[in-house]
């Protein structure tokens, strides 16, 4: 997609709605990962006999935990 700018070089209505897009979904990603993180640092703090009531064992729990992404 092609940027279209008005004759005095401003970026038009539509530059500018691509860049908020962009930032939003920027956004979301972080979230998304931010998310992602806390989940495993809780997973990674629940002892054998909850890691069993919700069927992951030991080494999936450490696997899962130890993620970057």
């Amino acid at each position: 997609m092609t940027t279209r700018t008005l004759a005095f070089g401003a970026p038009s209505i539509l530059a500018h709605l691509s860049i908020a897009h962009a930032v939003r979904g920027l956004r979301r990603s972080w979230h998304k990962a931010a998310r992602a993180a806390a989940t495993r640092r809780n997973l990674a703090r629940l002892d054998e006999r909850m890691l069993a009531d919700i069927g992951i064992s030991a080494a999936q729990a450490e696997f899962e935990a130890s993620r970057w992404h």
